[in-house]
């Protein structure tokens, strides 16, 4: 690939998990405008704010297994579309049209993380890991943005700031013009291949983690009396660090050192939630899932077969998308005992750290098949 070719590629990737994070957080900041105007009621809000969540778990097997059929290109490009007519529907002045533009977006969501880490395995050669961690680092970027522009645009109303999420999705269109198709899906899309159930123990890993990070991010604004865009800019801060730091791990120690660290780092954090400070359990936490995220992903796309990868990886991250579902679902419940909930969270992690250690393959440095 072109110098240049290559770096518009980086470029679209990045700008598709910007979206990612952009999109997904920028309904927090104008939620209670948004219930004042339309006169919602608690239960209304509840479904709008889970709606991009749902969304997301649909679109991350549909347009998983979909990019195996259709292409890897294409599918990346009806992830953008769709976050753009996602936006669009928000802004239109119905609860239900609100609804049905935040599904979209969900959809959005969930279908352009497997079709990106897809291409980046696909097309970056033995440079997919600092990739992948720059796309993780993007997706924690979208998401502090769209925190911060929510606070000083506030006055203008919900409606521009919601439509705002189809930007990022519009210049990647246009960039998304000089990325190539996946050659490698070209040669070897009709080719036989089976799954490869070594990545089970990485979509539990998934589950559990993204299950405590969706249920801290709901817990957290009450307890410290800050603000959810407050508390989201640390978070993300937090995971994007870790991302950041993933690039230099995954090429110098391993895929597998790096997830087992990672992993196991999370695993200490959740045991240790009533022996440390809030904000320094938090911090850890969200910065060793920034680890995880990139090498997860990287690992991922490298242990998975061609003609099913996207599909793959798409289970992968519907994985991580039903726990964060559910740690939603069942934060009420949460808040009766919240220690005993993450201790044991982090003691099932504990369990997946100790299975990877032995059954996860180091896939640095070799050809994807």
């Amino acid at each position: 690939m072109k110098k240049v070719g290559r770096r518009l590629t980086v470029m679209s990737l990045g700008l598709g998990n910007f979206s990612d994070g952009y999109d997904l957080l920028i309904i927090s900041g104008v939620l209670g405008q948004i219930a004042k105007t339309l006169s919602l009621n608690a239960l209304q809000v509840g479904t709008l704010v889970s709606s991009a969540f749902i969304g997301s778990v649909v679109g991350a097997l549909v347009i998983g297994l979909l990019s195996d059929y259709l292409g890897r290109k294409t599918l990346f490009l009806l992830s953008g579309l769709l976050f753009i007519v996602g936006s669009v529907i928000s802004v239109l002045p119905s609860y239900f049209l609100l609804l049905l533009g935040r599904v979209i977006v969900g959809l959005a969501i969930g279908g352009e993380i497997p079709t990106s880490a897809t291409l980046i395995a696909e097309l970056m050669g033995f440079s997919r890991a600092r990739v992948m961690s720059l796309n993780f680092t993007s997706w924690a970027i979208g998401g502090i943005s769209a925190l911060l522009i929510s606070i000083p645009l506030s006055s203008v109303g919900y409606r521009p700031i919601l439509l705002s999420g189809a930007l990022p999705s519009i210049l990647l269109l246009i960039l998304n013009r000089k990325m190539r198709e996946s050659p490698l899906w070209l040669e070897r899309r009709r080719s036989e291949s089976k799954m490869n159930w070594r990545i089970l123990p990485l979509g539990f890993q998934q589950f559990l983690l993204t299950m405590a990070l969706a249920s801290l991010a709901a817990y957290v604004p009450s307890y410290l009396h800050i603000t959810t865009e407050t508390s989201g800019v640390i978070l993300w801060a937090s995971f994007g660090t870790g991302s950041l730091s993933a690039l230099v791990m995954l090429d110098k120690m391993g895929r597998k050192p790096v997830t087992c660290i990672g992993c196991g780092s999370c695993t200490l954090s959740l045991l240790s939630f009533n022996a440390l400070p809030l904000t320094l359990f938090l911090f850890w936490l969200w910065f060793s899932a920034g680890i995880v995220f990139a090498s997860t992903f990287t690992t991922l796309a490298e242990l998975t077969e061609t003609p099913i990868r996207g599909r793959e990886v798409g289970l992968g991250f519907f994985s991580g998308r039903l726990g964060g579902a559910l740690g939603t679902l069942i934060f009420p419940l949460i808040l009766y005992d919240m220690p005993t909930f993450f201790i044991t969270l982090g003691a099932l992690l504990g369990i997946i750290s100790i299975t990877l250690s032995v059954y996860l393959m180091e896939t640095r440095g070799t050809e994807l098949r």
